[in-house]
């Protein structure tokens, strides 16, 4: 049963593995300092700490562009880890599917070739299941008879602890294999596992302190030993040329290797991803960072989709993250890739992260602190920015009261200026409707004197015929048969009125009641009631100066005025109200 990676007991014991490991890792390059080529350690064979700062020694645009390129296969490569957990559910149904087969009736060679299947499926998840496959398949040999399947199985064996990082135990495991009882095939397997052990071998020791590089003396021997018995467009020739040109740091050449290694793989092959991400390791340390994100995050997301817990990708790619300035992916991914070393139990992936960990791990912590800094600032700020907006919104509603009682005050001042507004539109109106009245008057007074002054000059020519004739009888007649309007004091006054007010008469019996209505007689232009009350609205409202007006005593008056307000559809206000409208 597989151990939580999220107890705390793992977690104490990663962090305990990646100290020691640092700890080794500082001591080594402490007690080779003193020589010139310490930088050519193989663990630091690419600094990352040199690299960025020699990546940050290119223009910013270069610089720029490059980093946008890394960030978007870092994205790539983000959004497959997102499905880690549907990827690794489909590997562990695989395994579950084969495990579920062995208390089946099998014989030992199809247990042999069970285990073996096995063996390649853990042997990309978990070192202690991989490890026990591969003893299984060794003891099914045994029991077949079968060397060539033992040595099969010595040999994956060998690999196992390869890959987990101990190469001694590798060794031996290889020491116990009897080539001379081995096929081609399994002997080309041998050649290539010890061929790859030196590889690996030389990651760790460093090989500047001897005066030849033994690792690669041997990796080179192991190349011409293997290569007669292979043919010529195998595979496993270019894999060596790769490893070999990436043990001198012959980057270029190395590229040019694992180009011709993927033309002859297909995505199916066993081995495509890691060549592919070899390809991306050698243009890393090319300095070529864009192909370099783009062959490592491919070969990470191979490796995720097979469930694989056993490959460098995520290690790789924070490395190149590091590099162009993408602190937080990098320390995501650094992680990422710690996790995986410890769900596999790999001793080799330890040592690989603790060369670039720490590094992530302080500017990480640096990057952090800065961060929290500027919030601090920013939460400062946002502080100050809140007490001033506070301030300012007590000011505003400050403002806004002082604003509404004004307002408040305009509108008082605006009603009281509308009103008198109005009250002097009303004394215009009345004022322009009284020099209306005196001008109608004016000119029925004129007309009325200068036909009154006609009448008197022809009564004054009569007269005086009658005395010249003297015919005193005829002057008596003539007095006494004076009429018309000129003698009619009534008619300018009847006049007047028709002239200010012409539908006066049927506005007039509009305030009474029906049965009380007035008409004036034919020869009539106003009754007593309509020409009392035309006075009235023309302003006269005095009982006696009406009285005096229409030549009636002050009690008629009364008695009229009295007789209409009875008849009135109104009380007397409203009466007075509408007949001065």
């Amino acid at each position: 049963m597989e151990t939580n990676a999220n107890s705390p007991q793992i977690l104490l014991a990663t962090w305990l593995k990646l100290i020691v490991g640092s700890i080794a890792l500082m001591c080594s390059l402490i007690a080779t300092a003193a020589t010139p080529d310490s930088t050519l350690t193989t663990l630091s064979s690419m600094p990352i700490a040199d690299m960025r700062n020699e990546f940050l020694q290119y223009t910013p645009a270069y610089c720029s562009n490059v980093s946008r390129e890394v960030k978007e296969q870092v994205d790539r490569l983000c959004k497959v880890l997102s499905d880690t957990a549907v990827y690794d559910s489909q590997q562990r149904e695989r395994i579950k599917e084969l495990t579920s087969k062995l208390n089946d009736n099998l014989s030992p060679k199809q247990k042999y070739d069970l285990w073996n299947l096995l063996y390649d499926k853990y042997s990309h998840l978990s070192f202690k299941p991989a490890f026990y496959a591969a003893q299984n398949c060794q003891k099914l040999a045994r029991e077949i008879g079968n060397y060539n399947l033992e040595a099969h199985a010595m040999v994956n064996e060998a690999k196992i602890l390869l890959m987990c990082g101990f190469f001694r135990e590798a060794a031996d495991a290889l020491a116990q294999v009897d080539r001379a009882r081995c096929s081609n095939d399994v002997t080309i397997e041998y050649l290539h596992t010890a061929f790859n052990l030196e590889f690996e071998n030389g990651f760790y020791f460093p090989r500047h302190m001897l005066p030849v590089n033994i690792y690669y003396e041997r990796m080179k021997n192991l190349y011409h030993e293997l290569r007669p018995l292979l043919p010529k467009d195998s595979w496993i020739i270019d894999d060596m040329e790769v490893k070999m040109n990436f043990n001198n740091r012959h980057y270029a050449k190395a590229v040019e290797c694992s180009k011709r290694l993927l033309s002859k793989l297909t995505p199916s092959h066993p081995y495509y991803a890691n060549a592919v991400g070899n390809l991306g390791y050698n243009y890393m340390g090319d300095r070529d960072y864009i192909n370099a994100a783009r062959y490592i995050t491919l070969s990470g997301i191979e490796e995720i989709k097979n469930g694989s817990k056993e490959y460098a990708a995520a290690r790789k790619i924070a490395e190149l993250a590091y590099i162009t300035g993408d602190i937080t992916r990098s320390y995501m991914l650094i992680n990422v890739a710690m996790h995986n070393a410890e769900l596999f139990r790999s001793r080799y992936r330890y040592a690989e992260i603790a060369a670039s960990y720490p590094k992530i791990d302080c500017d990480m912590y640096a990057y952090t602190q800065q961060q929290q800094r500027r919030l601090s600032i920013g939460l400062i700020v946002l502080l100050v920015v809140v007490l001033l907006l506070a301030g300012a919104i007590v000011m505003m509603i400050r403002q806004r009261k002082r604003l509404h009682s004004q307002k408040a005050l305009i509108e008082q001042q605006v009603a009281s200026l509308s009103d008198k507004s109005r009250e002097i539109e009303s004394i215009n109106s009345r004022l322009l409707e009284a020099g209306h009245i005196k001008e109608v008057v004016l000119g029925q007074l004129i007309v009325a004197s200068a036909d009154h002054q006609q009448a008197m000059e022809k009564l004054r020519k009569e007269v005086l015929r009658r005395l010249t004739i003297k015919d005193y009888e005829g002057l008596r007649n003539v007095f006494d048969n004076q009429q018309g309007k000129a003698f009619d004091t009534l008619y300018p006054i009847d006049n007047i009125l028709l002239t200010l007010f012409p539908n006066f008469p049927e506005h007039f019996n509009s305030l009474l009641r029906p049965e009380y209505h007035v008409t004036p007689k034919r020869e009539e232009r106003f009754t007593t009631e309509m020409r009392i009350f035309a006075l009235i609205r023309l302003g006269i409202t005095k009982n006696d100066d009406l009285a005096r007006s229409l030549g009636y005593s002050v009690n008629t008056i009364k008695s009229y005025k009295t007789r209409v307000l009875s008849a009135s559809l109104y009380d007397k206000e409203e009466f007075y109200s509408r007949l001065l409208k």
